[in-house]
């Protein structure tokens, strides 16, 4: 649990790099490429959003801030998926997924709620908790908040890993 923590933490400060030095880029665009970014960014962000979507709109990104660069970005990312820690890395979240995906379906079965009562209360769309609920798409942390209420369980007790990690 510790290395995990540890690994978290370093990935957040390379985020924070990668932040400024998105927004560098961004402040330097034109208004038009900004508002193709800030779509991207929507795009990354959106529950609706699959793997696919996302990762288009990450190539979109890369190339709108930084045309020059960026099939060296992509190589880049190419090696980073391919490392031994990057499998790692999925073989830990696709479990985190499966576990929580079950405990989800589980509560729901225990208090006889459907997807689209789910959905309502937690203020998403239905075919977005499918996604959720057959690993297509991560849960992001206010929804695996959202479901918790929804449910009336502790987030905790939905994604324990998630919670630990703030």
């Amino acid at each position: 649990m510790t290395a995990a923590i540890s690994r978290m933490n370093t990935l957040r400060r390379g985020e924070a790099t990668i932040g400024a030095s998105v927004l560098a880029a961004y402040i330097e665009c034109s208004p038009e490429i900004q508002a193709v970014v800030l779509e991207m960014i929507g795009i990354i962000n959106s529950d609706d959003s699959d793997t696919d979507d996302r990762n288009a709109a990450i190539n979109t990104l890369c190339e709108a801030l930084w045309p020059s660069h960026a099939a060296e970005i992509r190589e880049m990312d190419e090696g980073v998926r391919a490392s031994a820690e990057m499998a790692r890395a999925a073989h830990e979240i696709e479990e985190e997924q499966t576990a929580f995906a079950d405990r989800v379906r589980a509560l729901m079965k225990e208090k006889g709620v459907s997807q689209e009562q789910l959905a309502q209360a937690a203020g998403i769309t239905q075919p977005a908790v499918s996604n959720i609920l057959n690993r297509n798409c991560r849960p992001q942390r206010r929804t695996v908040l959202r479901f918790a209420t929804a449910l009336d369980v502790d987030p905790m007790e939905l994604w324990p890993q998630n919670q630990s990690s703030t």
